[in-house]
């Protein structure tokens, strides 16, 4: 009928008694800090295993994916903490930016910095299109990669497509 959705929750998010999408974190005012040389910011927080993605500039930053679940590093090869840049523009391997780890393959890889990269989560080695196979392993919300960030495919496939050398990550 029009009128604005106030303290409840919609597909899974809740909604603040202003009508906006709340953050209950706080992401979203720790992001208005960070400056970074392209239009997009990317926060992951390692605790809680969440992702999120602005678009703007310093101080004017507005989420475009709010909490996204994400992978990060076991314990024994953990997600580096830090502030970092895309250090090279989205790696291209192949159709869907593919790439073979040891034991499996990954899709829609993008270069934190050295040894790090957001892609999806694990297919069988030597898949070759994510759509026409189904992951090996899609567990997220859990601390299980080695050292990278494992995201859903659209979430992968949406920094592929976006994200260039310059983008500012933030990992914590």
């Amino acid at each position: 009928d029009g009128t604005i959705a106030t303290n409840t929750t919609i597909d899974g998010r809740k909604i603040g008694a202003n009508g906006a999408v709340a953050d209950p974190y706080g992401y979203d005012k720790k992001a208005q800090g960070y400056s970074s040389e392209t239009r997009y910011m990317v926060l992951v927080d390692k605790s809680r295993h969440l992702f999120n993605m602005y678009k703007g500039s310093k101080g004017s930053w507005v989420n475009i994916r709010r909490n996204i679940p994400c992978t990060t590093g076991k314990s024994s090869t953990p997600t580096k903490s830090g502030t970092f840049k895309v250090s090279k523009n989205v790696t291209r391997f192949g159709p869907y930016g593919r790439m073979d780890f040891v034991g499996s393959t990954v899709f829609y890889t993008t270069r934190i910095n050295a040894g790090n990269f957001f892609h999806s989560v694990l297919y069988k080695l030597g898949s070759t299109n994510p759509y026409t196979t189904s992951p090996k392993d899609a567990t997220l919300g859990k601390n299980r990669s080695n050292s990278c960030i494992r995201l859903p495919l659209a979430d992968a496939k949406y920094i592929w497509d976006n994200m260039r050398r310059g983008t500012r990550v933030v990992v914590y």
